[in-house]
């Protein structure tokens, strides 16, 4: 069993502060967790950064830590980061069995010419390794080549995200803070190794914001995020209906989009002065339409690099964004016209969809505590 790691997962409308370690079969056991709802972000920016400090050392100190980690471990969201693959060729001069310090060195290559302005690389892993031009292996450690050439998926943190977050884990007492990306973390957890070896697309839909990732082998291909979510769902029903967005949002567990709504079915809301009814049909299309722009997103950013990611590529879904909405996953699989399977941690009292971040943060944050090789995706 290792020893605790701390996480703070970084969603776009609430913060997870999260310890646990790994225990005899492999699976995190969460020690301690806290929530607390916080102003989120928008376009790379947080909406209330004067009262950032407030919002993570409230959803700290509601953990009740018993024992403090050295390290904190940040999870960055899309919106503040960005991906970018590079290609490297080394020869071996000669047969050799490949060892950490060969793909340690491959992975340092590619970040000697990664620089921009604003910007820092904080992770690197691999989508490929091709042995002797004729092997393709996600994990060549241990096999034998005379040449290997890499395909390294690199991911950038914009450099005032970092020194943000260094100044507030020192100010809750924590060591040092290091960062992992949120959307690798979560396509890295929940897509299986076998659909990650051919490529995969992983979504997840928050409230304020979602994510796209394109995943292969163990490296992020593509990434991007737009801002619209379970928020931008309920918000536009609430304006249609002339109701409250809390109002709009009860409505959430009478919606069934499996079905055609009745011409007489009818969506009740109950408001503190009196009790309203919606036509089912009216409130189905209007949720619809806002899945509708989410497939839209989806499928433009796959369409800016034609023939990169086939019609044949499953979608893996996470966030609770549509996940309250019965027949939400149809619906999207529907407009997007490809498999879309949903994901979720499976341990008790976390096996919601909107958990996922902070599983495979936590779950990220355990590896890498354990093995700190760049070659394991962090440097």
């Amino acid at each position: 069993m290792g020893k605790d790691v701390a996480i703070l997962d970084i969603g776009s409308c609430k913060l997870i502060f999260a310890t646990g370690h790994k225990n005899s079969i492999g699976s995190c056991e969460i020690t301690s967790f806290s929530w607390v709802p916080f102003a989120g972000y928008y376009e790379s920016e947080f909406i209330n950064l004067d009262g950032l400090l407030d919002d993570v050392t409230k959803v700290f100190t509601q953990a009740n830590l018993r024992k403090m980690p050295k390290c904190l471990y940040v999870g960055v969201p899309a919106e503040f980061s960005r991906v970018e693959t590079k290609t490297y060729l080394m020869n071996l001069g000669r047969e050799k069995l490949i060892s950490s310090s060969i793909i340690n060195e491959l992975h340092a290559k590619g970040d000697q010419y990664s620089r921009y302005d604003g910007w820092e690389v904080f992770s690197s892993s691999a989508i490929n390794y091709l042995l002797d031009d004729e092997r393709n292996v996600v994990n060549p450690y241990g096999e034998r080549a005379k040449n290997i050439k890499a395909t390294i998926s690199y991911v950038y943190v914009k450099s005032e995200f970092v020194e943000l977050f260094d100044v507030i884990a020192k100010q809750l007492g924590f060591e040092e803070a290091k960062y992992i990306s949120s959307p690798w973390a979560v396509a890295t957890r929940f897509v299986d190794e076998d659909s990650r070896y051919y490529g995969a697309l992983s979504l997840d839909i928050g409230f304020g914001s979602t994510s796209l990732s394109y995943v292969k082998g163990d490296g992020l291909v593509k990434m991007a995020s737009a801002s619209i979510g379970k928020g931008s769902i309920y918000g536009k029903l609430s304006q249609q209906l002339n109701v409250s967005f809390d109002e709009a949002l009860s409505i959430e567990k009478s919606i069934n989009l499996d079905f055609e709504a009745l011409e007489g079915a009818l969506y009740t809301i109950f408001t503190e002065s009196q009790v309203k009814t919606y036509r089912a049909k009216d409130v189905n299309n209007a949720v619809s339409a806002r899945i509708k722009e989410i497939a839209d997103f989806v499928n433009t950013v796959i369409n800016e690099e034609p023939g990169l990611i086939s019609d044949t590529v499953t979608l893996y879904l996470t966030g609770g964004g549509i996940a309250g909405i019965k027949g939400g996953l149809i619906t999207l699989e529907k407009y997007l016209k490809r498999k879309v399977r949903g994901r979720a941690p499976g341990i008790t009292n976390y096996d919601k969809p909107y958990f996922a971040s902070m599983y495979a943060l936590l779950d990220a944050a355990c590896d890498i505590n354990d093995n700190q090789s760049i070659w394991k995706k962090l440097f």
